[in-house]
This record gives C-alpha cells, sequence and structure tokens, in this order.
C-alpha cells in the first residue's frame, strides 16, 4: 500500500509538470540557410526525445526548403552527412510574421497582442505553468545588444523584459535558453537577473562575431555543393553533442558540462553562461526531454535506475567555419569562384563597394563625435539606441546582414549620453 502512494506520489508530481520550447530562426534568404537549418534540427532533437509537438513554438521564415536555389527541393540539412531536419517540422509562425512582437506575445502568452498576416501562422502561445520548464534556442544574425528578425530587430532590453513578464506571470519553474549570434553576450550581460531562475547560454561574448559551419567546399550534400552554410558552429557542435547521447543517457550530463564542453570545443568564438548558474548543475535532460517518457521510466524502475555513460561522439573530421560579420562577402565570394558568372562576379564586387561605403560612414561618424573605445560596461540608452537605429536606416540604409556589425558604433554614441538628435543630423550630413 504504501509502494503505491509512493508510485502515485511520483506519477502526481510528474503529470502536473511538462516541457516547453521556442525556437527562433531569425532570419531569411538564401545566404542565411543555416538559421533556420539550426532551428529544424533543434525541432527534431526535441520531438525525438518525447517533447510534444504542440508544446513547441516554431519561428521561421520557411524560405529556404524550396528556394529555387536548393538543389534538394523540399528538403534542408543542418551538416554535410546529416538527415534532412525539414521534413515533419511544424513552423507556427511564417514569413512576415516572425517578428519581435509577434515573438514577445507569443512567450508572454498574449494572443491579442499577435498579428498574423500569413494564413499559415497558428498564433500559438506559450501555456506553460509555474511547474513547467522552458526551453528557448535562438539562431540569427546579432550586434551589440540587439538580435535581428527578418525586417525588425529585438532589443536586449525588450528581452529581458519580457523574460522578467514571465517570472512574474509564473509561466515557468526554471528556463534555458541557447542564443546562436554575433554579440550574443551582450543580450545578457549585466542585464539578465540572477533571481529568476533563468540559465543562459550564448555562442560569443558580447564584443565577438559567432561562426558559420560547414561551408564553402565542406557544403556538400551527396557530392552536390550548397552554396551556402548549413549550420553554426555553436549550434552544431551543441546538437551533435545532444544528438551522441541517446535516450536517458543524457540524464548524468550536467548544463555545466556541457558548457565547459562546448568552450572547449567551439574555437572561432568564446561560449558564454549568464544568470542563475545553479541550473546549470542540473541535466539538460529535464528541459529537453518528454516528462512522460520520465514517469514511465522511474515508474518501471523504481528500485534500480542506472544511466549508463557513453563517450562523446568524435567529429570525423574537421570542420570549416566562416566569421559569420564576414559571411555575407564570403558567400558572394564563393558564389562567384563557382558559378563562373559576371553577374555572381558583378555582385560580389558590387559587395565590395558596400562594405567600404559603409566603414566610411561610421569613420565619419566616430570622428564627428569624438567617440572613445567601445566600452562594453557603460549602460546604454535604450531609447536612444533604436531612434539612432532607425535615424540610419531612414538617412542612409536599411540594415542587412553586412551592417550589424557596425551597430556597436551606434550602441557607443547611446552610451555617451549625447543627444539623438545630434546624430540625425550627422548621418544626414553624411549620407544624403
Amino acid at each position: 500500500m504504501k509502494l503505491t502512494i509512493l508510485l502515485f506520489s511520483i506519477l502526481l508530481a510528474f503529470v502536473s509538470s511538462d516541457n516547453f520550447a521556442i525556437l527562433v530562426a531569425g532570419s531569411n534568404t538564401w545566404s542565411n540557410y543555416r538559421h533556420q537549418s539550426d532551428v529544424f534540427h533543434h525541432y527534431h532533437l526535441l520531438i525525438e526525445r518525447g517533447i510534444k509537438p504542440e508544446n513547441i513554438i516554431v519561428f521561421a521564415y520557411d524560405d529556404i526548403a524550396n528556394n529555387k536555389r536548393n538543389p534538394f527541393p523540399g528538403q534542408v540539412f543542418n551538416s554535410p552527412k546529416g538527415k534532412d531536419v525539414y521534413e515533419g517540422v511544424v513552423i507556427d509562425y511564417y514569413g512576415a510574421d516572425v517578428t519581435p512582437e509577434n515573438f514577445i506575445a507569443a512567450i508572454t502568452g498574449e494572443s491579442n497582442s499577435i498579428s498574423a498576416k500569413d494564413e499559415r501562422t497558428s498564433k500559438k502561445i506559450l501555456t506553460s505553468t509555474e511547474n513547467d520548464n522552458v526551453y528557448f534556442f535562438f539562431s540569427d544574425h546579432g550586434s551589440d545588444n540587439l538580435f535581428s528578425f527578418p525586417s525588425k530587430y529585438l532589443y536586449a532590453d525588450e528581452l529581458n523584459s519580457a523574460l522578467i513578464t514571465m517570472h512574474e506571470k509564473k509561466m515557468y519553474k526554471e528556463l534555458v535558453f541557447y542564443l546562436e549570434a554575433c554579440h550574443s553576450g551582450s543580450m545578457f550581460e549585466n542585464i539578465l537577473p540572477t533571481n529568476i531562475s533563468i540559465y543562459a547560454v550564448t555562442a560569443a561574448n558580447p564584443r565577438e562575431s559567432s561562426y558559420a559551419e560547414y561551408c564553402s567546399g565542406q557544403a556538400q550534400i551527396n557530392g552536390t555543393i550548397m552554396g551556402t552554410c548549413l549550420g553554426d558552429e555553436f549550434s552544431c557542435r551543441f546538437m551533435e553533442d545532444i544528438d551522441s547521447r541517446p535516450g536517458e543517457s543524457l540524464k548524468n550530463y550536467t548544463m555545466q558540462e556541457q558548457f565547459d564542453y562546448l568552450k572547449k570545443i567551439v574555437t572561432g568564438s568564446h561560449v558564454q553562461q549568464y544568470g542563475d548558474l545553479e541550473i546549470a548543475k542540473k541535466s539538460i535532460f529535464d528541459f529537453v526531454n518528454s516528462q512522460t517518457n520520465k514517469v514511465i521510466k522511474i515508474v518501471s524502475n523504481i528500485v534500480d535506475l542506472i544511466f549508463p555513460a557513453i563517450e562523446l561522439r568524435k567529429l570525423e573530421e574537421k570542420s570549416s567555419k566562416i566569421n559569420n560579420e564576414n559571411y555575407r562577402l564570403e558567400y558572394f565570394r564563393f558564389r562567384a569562384e563557382q558559378s563562373n558568372d559576371m553577374d555572381a562576379e558583378d555582385e560580389y564586387y558590387e559587395e565590395i563597394a558596400q562594405e567600404g561605403r559603409t566603414i566610411k560612414i561610421f569613420d565619419i561618424f566616430d570622428k564627428w563625435f569624438n567617440l572613445p573605445k567601445r566600452d562594453y560596461s557603460n549602460e546604454i540608452d535604450y531609447d536612444c539606441y533604436r531612434k539612432v537605429v532607425q535615424t540610419y536606416e531612414d538617412k542612409c540604409v536599411m540594415l542587412i546582414d553586412r551592417d550589424f556589425k557596425f551597430m556597436t558604433h551606434i550602441a557607443n554614441f547611446c552610451a555617451q549620453g549625447i543627444n539623438p538628435k545630434k546624430a540625425k543630423i550627422a548621418f544626414t550630413s553624411i549620407c544624403e
């Protein structure tokens, strides 16, 4: 009788909790293939471990699988020897609906704040409770204190405000956040509270680029060169590590152990951790596995549970990678070399010219205000940051891939206490 009560108590404790996930690819276009492939691989990683599809929210533009440049229509690959990761993925927010506003509304449970233009968009929102674990994965371009969506940007203060709202609304027990982007550490460093049960890991520190993975000649599927990078270094190493630990072999592997492993194996950038580091002492198994599967296993093996450890799967070969901040230029260079086409060559030289123009703009901008070298300990005025980024787009050019690395100049401007109206005068003079 006592054993029955014990088993029932354990079962009840687990049934009343569940795992939820939010996966976000913040880019579009073929050259940014890797961000959606990262997210699609992540989706399968969670599904294969029993997370229910209805508990996963996916943001993806969905212009890669059936892109005219795709030599494998309807398929997406995250590594040269990997499987198709597009098949079976359920996307909730498509195309123009992949926005910061919809993302914040979805994770804070505000269905009335969601704007859907694409008829395929489900408008799904997070329905987790204080008993549930929540898992985030982002992959895209980033810059100093901002993360890019296809046509807008999510700033660090907005992201952390939304996470605090989730905490206040008791939408999770514990939350882990993995972020793949350049300067990704700036989204959490000195901002993310340590007392709201959130643990974050980023691909890079606040001052550096992250790296694309499986690029150039190594971006081949069955001997066909894809002409774009298949994934990102941090994301690929993270997921390959999880994939190498099937079933419950993952249970004895803590997030701190994995962080230490990623710090060593990710060589292009410096992996960082933030927030409540006590959570890192727990197993990532608790966030990427189904709670239902745990119940079945615990009840059936209540007396004697043994979780054999397995060795890390060794990478079969050294992978090529490209600095994400220079990726766009490398993408056009590789296209020009591979295609032997005059139009592709012209696009490459135009890209070089555009890069040069942007460098000149911000060189003049820095000298205009005599800006010091960026001190990342200085607090940014986010109202100023948003206004000046918008001013730059209004007076100079809309931001695209190549431009994000230059936003640190604007962040630096807005850390000096200068009136943002002066930036408007400067950019008007420089660009018009």
